[in-house]
């Protein structure tokens, strides 16, 4: 039997570029995509050949004739004042049956189903996307209950909230049960004292949280516990050129007020020769999906705002306490049973340890929600003629990872 060609939209996991903005623009503007880009061909059997600007031709339509489906690794495209022009005319084009796993809607923290619902309704890109949806799309997944409630009331029904395909990279059935062991010697180690611990910083990007002093007061607690006490790192995803380059040891390209900017936003009170040299040491810019989590796996701990950061900590097998604060964020801990900090949670502690011990997380929830989520998934990939691969089958029955010889 000939193996399926299965088309997915987007990087294979990483990206190259001669430049950071060529790279920014590969990795859709956040290399937090990367990560469940890099999920897909480990969910689905088949050959995948992805669609992107170094890779498979868009326009082949030779390609398209061969492949079974086309799939889209979703992220928050449901959202307000996003011009949608190209991909809305890609996805609307006949061909294969189109598959798109972890749809989610943008919105502010505490947003109803209905406002949120009739602004997307109002734009005319979304509402557009929402249309080529309901017309073309043979499996939607959606983050969780907000977003297909929101779908629902847009009148994309039949979506099944299944989180992020992220959460089922690790292989291990039990894998929350093992993060809970490592967070809970972590706090002992952060109780006693000099005892090193090697932590990551999953970092918000700084202009984007400038008019919001609860998020800086956030970002500055956690670059003080993280990088500047601890010479841990500080990964950033996203936010323009100037952040990833200050992330990525290239800050003299930036301009005077671009670098003071930055400064004024993690540690003001720091020395300017001091704090760049400090960020040049612990600055990281994922451009590999599976880089980064090689990279965490040798990490005891990361903590920030950035979803896929986490997502990534868990993914390499490592506690990641995620301080939730937007619907986005909020939407995927509930349904994932992530393990979560309230911002106040951060702030109030004096410490990382006494952070660590208001973590919310229920292992053996996670554990039965990525069982539950694996078997959904394969069961809603064979409905629509798509074999799930033996790393999801095997999430699904519960099943421990065969070891392979040396």
């Amino acid at each position: 039997m000939t193996e399926p060609v299965l088309l997915v939209m987007g990087p294979p996991g990483h990206v190259r570029g001669a430049d950071t903005g060529t790279c920014l623009r590969r990795m859709g503007q956040n290399a937090g995509n990367l990560v469940f880009q890099h999920a897909v061909p480990r969910l689905v059997a088949g050959r995948c050949v992805h669609l992107h600007e170094t890779g498979a031709d868009w326009g082949d339509m030779s390609l398209h004739a061969a492949a079974r489906a086309v799939i889209f690794p979703a992220a928050n495209h449901l959202r307000c004042g996003a011009d949608w022009t190209g991909l809305n005319g890609y996805l609307s084009r006949p061909g294969p049956p189109l598959v798109v796993l972890g749809l989610g809607v943008q919105a502010p923290l505490g947003a109803g189903v209905a406002e949120t619902a009739a602004r997307l309704a109002a734009d005319p890109h979304a509402a557009r996307l929402v249309a080529i949806l309901r017309d073309r799309a043979a499996l939607v997944t959606v983050r969780g209950r907000f977003s297909q409630a929101v779908c629902d009331r847009l009148g994309l029904a039949g979506t099944r909230a299944l989180g992020c395909p992220s959460a089922l990279l690790h292989p291990a059935p039990d894998l929350g049960s093992g993060l809970a062991v490592r967070l809970a010697r972590l706090r002992a180690r952060l109780a006693g004292k000099g005892c090193a611990v090697r932590p990551v910083m999953a970092a918000a990007a700084p202009f984007e949280i400038r008019g919001n002093p609860e998020a800086i007061a956030l970002e500055r607690r956690l670059f003080r516990w993280v990088v500047a006490e601890r010479d841990g790192l500080y990964v950033q995803q996203s936010g323009g050129v100037a952040a990833l380059r200050a992330a990525s040891g290239q800050w003299h390209h930036l301009a005077p007020s671009t670098r003071a900017g930055i400064r004024a936003v993690l540690a003001p009170e720091m020395d300017e020769v001091a704090f760049w040299s400090r960020l040049c040491r612990a600055g990281r810019v994922p451009l590999s999906a599976p880089d980064w989590l090689a990279m965490l796996a040798g990490r005891d701990l990361v903590i920030g705002s950035r979803v896929h950061g986490v997502m990534a900590a868990l993914a390499a097998g490592r506690p990641g306490a995620l301080v939730v604060h937007d619907a986005r964020s909020a939407e995927l801990a509930e349904t994932m049973h992530l393990p979560v900090l309230d911002r106040t949670d951060v702030l109030a502690a004096a410490d990382p340890g006494a952070a660590l011990a208001r973590v919310r997380f229920d292992p053996p929830a996670f554990d039965r929600w990525r069982r539950r989520a694996a078997q959904e998934t394969a069961d809603a990939l064979r409905q629509v003629g798509l074999p799930a691969s033996s790393h999801l089958e095997a999430l699904a029955i519960g099943a421990a990872p065969v070891a392979r010889a040396a």
